[in-house]
């Protein structure tokens, strides 16, 4: 039963490590394209770290921010649950 446990948890972060900056940094794009930002802005959006520069820039409640967020709290679950299992095998 560990065995899965442990499979699942790296699963979990080889999804986390490929997904996450292909999926959020896909929607960084959509959004600069959609919102049609000037290139300062358009750049703080897609390279400023820890989605900071998206945030920062979409104040209003949108369906893309939304899928946004929505996506972003699915990668930290599944990095928190990755990274709990890592340290137990680790320090187990």
């Amino acid at each position: 039963m560990l065995d899965y446990l442990v499979a699942a948890s790296i699963l979990a972060m080889w999804v986390v490590f490929i997904g996450a900056p292909v999926i959020l940094g896909g929607l960084r794009v959509v959004a600069v394209v959609t919102q049609r930002y000037p290139w300062p802005q358009a750049l703080a959006v897609i390279f400023l770290p820890f989605s900071c520069g998206f945030f920062w820039l979409n104040k209003e409640k949108s369906r893309l921010k939304k899928i946004y967020e929505v996506m972003l709290g699915i990668f930290v679950f599944l990095s928190v649950y990755g990274a709990i299992f890592m340290l137990y095998t680790h320090f187990g």
